[in-house]
């Protein structure tokens, strides 16, 4: 893990592939949630306790990796805001083809490396055509902790302002995060299956 956020604070794109961290690699903890983040965890000694699920007794939150896959169900035409608010140490988003396959960081919809408030926060959006209302658009949200504390605030916000997506959101008809074959979206595979 310590490469690739060197490699990243580098600007060494070619060495972060997001198969190359996880593929092959079976999770400690996996599952299904409805809120993505968690405030600053200081005790860096204790389980990462990250979107209401919390790692195996016996780990820190050092070197972790957490991704969330899903798709957005847009409701409405217009632009949806990808907004980081936090990242300690590194998070990316893709959407669409690149949130499928190839991912790596020249793909990433937004990128950010340990900033926090009060620094404005980091935004990318999504423009939606009124064609697209109700297609499933897939995108991977990717953080990573090099050692010592961590924090992740991410969201993804609708046109009319409603936070789809966040710290506290709630299950929402515009996110789906996991699916079951002839839904509206394909079924992701799993992790260590990707490539």
């Amino acid at each position: 893990m310590e490469r690739i956020i060197d490699a990243y604070y580098a600007n060494d794109y070619h060495a972060i592939s997001v198969p190359n961290i996880v593929g092959h690699v079976t999770p400690l903890q996996n599952g299904v949630v409805s809120k993505v983040g968690f405030q600053g965890q200081g005790d860096y000694s204790q389980p990462l306790q990250f979107s209401g699920l919390t790692a195996p007794a016996g780990t820190n939150m050092q070197y972790n990796v957490f991704q969330y896959r899903g798709y957005l169900i847009p409701s409405m035409a217009g632009t949806y805001t990808v907004r980081f608010d936090w990242v300690d140490d590194m998070a990316l988003v893709f959407v669409g083809d690149a949130a499928v396959t190839g991912f790596d960081v020249n793909q990433a919809l937004l990128g950010a490396s340990l900033f926090g408030p009060p620094a404005d926060a980091k935004l990318a959006t999504i423009n939606i055509a009124a064609a697209d209302v109700g297609k499933a658009l897939p995108f991977r949200i990717y953080w990573a902790n090099d050692g010592g504390p961590a924090g992740f605030l991410a969201s993804i916000v609708d046109p009319s302002g409603a936070v789809v997506l966040g710290l506290d959101s709630v299950k929402n008809q515009q996110i789906v995060s996991s699916c079951d074959a002839g839904s509206l979206a394909p079924v992701w595979p799993a992790w260590e299956a990707e490539q």
